[in-house]
């Protein structure tokens, strides 16, 4: 009939048999997923953000800074690949917000390892409840939660806390300007 229908094969590892279905067949993400509209060129686009936010931060004299700018241009110039209500500026802008957030309580909360530990509990939360909603909302909650780790490592205080939740915001919106 010309449709595909997964074949499923079994193999028997020890005592349990385990079904296997061609590699078509096990992700609709990925078999449906629009590789036409996708090129090359997207990426290489996004890491113009990237470079500049480097090139900034070296020539200021702050190079740190420009590395946490340049970290969140990169996670949010991946955004061009996920599309939230059919725009990419839309998921790049809420990306841009919920990993500005999870900078901010990942190093406020840095002073505590208890709450480091809830604060990475409820980002896993976030991520699944967010993957049920569609799976760019899933990676959306993702890379909050990579953010709210990394950030929780950083016990420095309010001001460092804004100071970096500053370059993640300031990375973010370099990103967005990229791809206006």
């Amino acid at each position: 009939n010309g449709e595909f229908a997964p074949h499923y094969s079994s193999v028997v590892i020890g005592r349990v048999t385990v079904k296997l279905t061609r590699l078509l067949s096990i992700s609709t993400d990925t078999t449906v997923f629009p590789w036409v509209k996708r090129t090359p060129v997207d990426g290489l686009r996004a890491t113009i953000a990237v470079a500049i936010a480097l090139i900034i931060g070296q020539l200021s004299g702050h190079p740190g800074a420009g590395a946490i700018a340049a970290g969140a241009a990169f996670t949010v110039g991946f955004a061009i690949f996920h599309e939230t209500l059919t725009s990419t500026l839309l998921s790049m802008g809420i990306l841009t917000f919920g990993i500005v957030l999870a900078t901010l309580v990942g190093s406020i909360g840095a002073e505590s390892t208890g709450l480091v530990v809830l604060l990475v509990v409820l980002a896993a939360i976030n991520y699944a409840l967010l993957f049920d909603v569609s799976p760019t909302a899933g990676w959306i909650g993702q890379q909050c939660a990579v953010f709210v780790i990394v950030a929780s490592f950083f016990p420095d205080g309010l001001h460092y806390a804004v100071g970096r939740t500053s370059m993640v915001l300031v990375g973010g919106i370099l990103q967005m300007l990229v791809f206006t």
